[in-house]
């Protein structure tokens, strides 16, 4: 049997929201927002007289009253009891030119498509709204078998899973059908990219909730293994603790 559910979604492009915010604040509050890039955090630690964190990192230690684990996938390198709370899937992403003969309002930039089959898995598509109009396609995890279990847990987001890729690759014209894909597109003649229809594929990891629920709120102590510094008498603010914002599951 096979089936479509249509309805309104909305969609966003996570990169340019969170770096356009980053750069607004760091226009704002010049001098007082800092923004240190290739700089991990790689130790938490306080004493018992202070009221802030020490964070170590490779260019010297930051003090501060919070700390926000936004990791995900990584957050067990700081908060080690979270290993089996949150832990790694590496998913695969493909850049795909659309057939020839699909329709203009399936390339408007405005649509996405998720695809089920028997498994719990499911592939994802969306589009991008100008250029070649790209259809980038992900998921694949359902469709290889036990070759997925070389994905869970796995932190190597530098190489791809050829099976997983093999069917992100084939699976496009098959799913609209070949009439409705027609002939590959042919790139424009400044393009920098090869012929074919996958321009590129890669991998990212995705922090997975054991219960499949996202956590967000403050790190109770317990699981920080470490208590929280105490608060300055002259400051009228939340105590000082870790937040955590991760374990989102891929519904980002």
């Amino acid at each position: 049997m096979a089936g479509v559910i249509s309805n309104r979604v909305g969609a966003i492009h996570p990169y340019r929201f969170v770096t356009s915010i980053l750069s607004r604040l760091l226009d704002e509050h010049k001098g007082r927002f800092e923004l240190a890039t290739n700089t991990p955090c790689t130790s938490i630690s306080h004493t018992s007289s202070d009221s802030f964190y020490i964070l170590a990192t490779p260019n010297g230690t930051v003090r501060a009253p919070h700390i926000v684990h936004a990791t995900n996938a990584w957050a067990s390198h700081l908060l080690p009891s979270f290993h089996e709370k949150i832990f790694a899937i590496r998913a695969t992403m493909s850049a795909q030119r659309p057939g020839v003969s699909l329709s203009p309002s399936s390339l408007d930039g405005k649509r996405s498509w998720i695809f089920y089959d028997a498994h719990k898995a499911y592939d994802y598509l969306t589009q991008l709204p100008d250029g070649e109009h790209e259809l980038m396609f992900g998921g694949g995890l359902g469709a290889v078998g036990d070759a997925v279990l070389d994905e869970i847990g796995t932190s190597d987001d530098s190489s791809v899973n050829r099976n997983i890729v093999a069917h992100l690759s084939g699976a496009l014209p098959t799913l609209f059908g070949e009439r409705n894909w027609g002939k590959e597109a042919i790139p424009s003649e400044d393009s920098q990219w090869l012929p074919g229809r996958v321009k590129a594929t890669w991998t990212g990891l995705v922090g997975i909730s054991a219960d499949e629920i996202p956590w967000v709120g403050r790190v109770p102590s317990k699981l920080a293994d470490r208590t929280a510094p105490k608060r300055a008498d002259n400051v009228n603010l939340a105590s000082p603790g870790e937040w955590i914002c991760a374990g989102y599951t891929g519904e980002g």
